[in-house]
């Protein structure tokens, strides 16, 4: 698979904290593969939201799974 961002995704930042790219590739390698595109974008999206929680996004945040 393939997954293309802009920079607002892997840029996001929690309150007080770091930026969101560190905490997605070091979540996403723990989980392991994924049968498909979309189970990928699903987790992609519910380590963002999770991540995120009530920041304010500052930037673009878009991505493709392939």
């Amino acid at each position: 698979m393939l997954v293309v961002y802009t920079d607002g995704l892997s840029d996001a930042k929690k309150l007080n904290s770091g930026v969101f790219g560190r905490f997605l590739f070091r979540g996403l390698k723990r989980a392991g593969e994924f049968e498909s595109a979309t189970a990928l974008r699903d987790e992609i999206l519910k380590m963002f939201h999770y991540y995120t929680q009530e920041s304010r996004i500052e930037d673009d945040v878009c991505f493709l799974v392939v």
